[in-house]
């Protein structure tokens, strides 16, 4: 069902418990076209045919949200619902806003799809032939949990979260994409329920049990007139990505781009990211970022500009006689190297380097420098013999 429409014919506002309004659009492609009927402080009730749109935040909603026959979508935000949502079997309710306290329970035979948050005192449940879709969204019970009937279907999608204190009992299906979606609390399909693999064995637990993301390396060099970043995880779970950050001083860091995560996976990941407004000093740091808001910070990397601030050699084209190499820092070591990686000169730590190197031929090669921070730098030398 799309979650967006652009014809509006009339609106129609009524009252509720608090001086905000409710707006209650009726949607024209609607079978029947009728209104939102009852006033709000009593609950919302849509039955014969009728669709709407609520779309203001309000406070406390006083009543049962029902949707008898039709279709309702909630695009405003309630702060407290004071009583329980049911949906029909051949009727839908889209939530796109966040409940953040629901009294009693949700009762779902049709089509639920949840994109935002709600948070219940009574339970979820799922009757047979009802599907119940969370993209993106989350359901938190703090009282009665899940239940999933036999033929009742539970999808989860981009991220999206269960968590119960008293757990899942599934006795039909629980689908997930593979994007980081967690179920944690518990879920019990001994009934003859099943779980996608995504979510692994839910016996006990899910979400909870599986191993956090696992940083193998984060590493940066100067390439190409830019600082090239690359990592790898060695598993993930409900990751959502990486805010690569950037300093000039190792201490106050902001934003530079953010990269997407593979939620959860068991496979080893590779990463990148290129960087092409360098500063002759730079800091690079990862922060991994959850679908659920947690995050965590990975070991910071130096990035030094050799190539402007700190290293210079010559004469280049080389012709012969002294070849020079200057280095403001004496830990940066220095390899030259032809194209096929044969070496021709070597020193550990520079920081002026005067040597006649009298084997080389006309052609081009290559100069490596790196440090004890495993910072590396390559630059071309051509030598053009008499």
């Amino acid at each position: 069902m799309s979650r967006h429409f652009v014809l509006l014919t009339w609106v129609t506002m009524l009252s509720i418990f608090n001086p905000n309004l409710l707006h209650a659009t009726v949607i024209p492609a609607c079978v029947g076209g009728g209104n939102v009927e009852g006033n709000v402080e009593d609950g919302v009730e849509i039955d014969g045919g009728e669709c709407g749109v609520l779309s203001t935040n309000i406070g406390t909603l006083s009543g049962n949200l029902e949707v008898k026959d039709g279709e309702l979508t909630l695009d405003g935000d309630i702060t407290t619902l004071s009583g329980n949502i049911t949906v029909c079997g051949s009727c839908t309710l889209t939530i796109n806003g966040n409940i953040g306290n629901i009294t009693g329970s949700i009762t779902n035979e049709g089509t639920l799809i949840i994109t935002g948050s709600l948070t219940a005192a009574g339970k979820l449940e799922v009757k047979g032939g009802g599907q119940t879709t969370l993209d993106g969204g989350s359901f938190e019970s703090t009282g009665d949990g899940v239940i999933i009937e036999s033929g009742a279907t539970v999808n989860l999608e981009n991220g999206s979260s269960i968590a119960t204190s008293s757990g899942t009992e599934n006795n039909g299906t629980i689908n997930s994409d593979n994007s980081g979606n967690s179920i944690n609390g518990g879920v019990d399909s001994s009934g003859g329920g099943s779980v996608d693999s995504d979510l692994g064995d839910c016996s006990s637990d899910c979400g909870d049990a599986g191993l956090p993301v696992e940083l193998v390396f984060f590493r940066g060099r100067i390439q190409n007139s830019g600082v090239t970043l690359t990592w790898m995880t060695a598993t993930e779970l409900n990751n959502r990505g990486f805010l690569v950050e950037k300093s000039n001083d190792g201490e106050s860091f902001s934003s530079v781009t953010f990269v997407k995560g593979h939620g959860t996976t068991s496979q080893a990941v590779s990463y990148s990211f290129n960087d092409h407004s360098t500063l002759p000093l730079a800091y690079y740091r990862l922060k991994q970022v959850d679908f659920d808001g947690k995050y965590e910070y990975s070991p910071i990397v130096r990035i030094a500009d050799y190539t402007t601030h700190h290293i210079s050699f010559g004469p280049n084209p080389y012709a012969g006689g002294s070849f020079r190499v200057f280095s403001s820092s004496s830990d940066v070591a220095v390899t030259l190297v032809d194209l096929n990686g044969k070496e021709y000169l070597s020193h550990a730590k520079i920081n002026h380097l005067e040597q006649m190197v009298k084997t080389l031929e006309s052609g081009l090669y290559q100069l490596h420098f790196s440090n004890q921070e495993d910072i590396h730098h390559t630059m071309k030398l051509v030598v053009k013999k008499q």
